[in-house]
């Protein structure tokens, strides 16, 4: 919300400005790390995959 209001009261083009390209990498890569760590507690807790 912050980020949007700061949009239309400092007029910046891009809203992820605020983050910085460290801040923008982590809103992309730590989505996929937290998947990719989910997806193979799954796949480790069923029992019918891979026996």
């Amino acid at each position: 919300m912050a980020t949007l209001l700061s949009v239309f009261v400092l007029q910046e083009a891009n809203p992820l400005n605020v983050l910085g390209s460290g801040g923008v990498e982590r809103w992309v890569a730590y989505p996929l790390l937290l998947w990719v760590t989910g997806f193979g507690g799954y796949l480790l807790g069923d029992p019918d995959i891979g026996s």
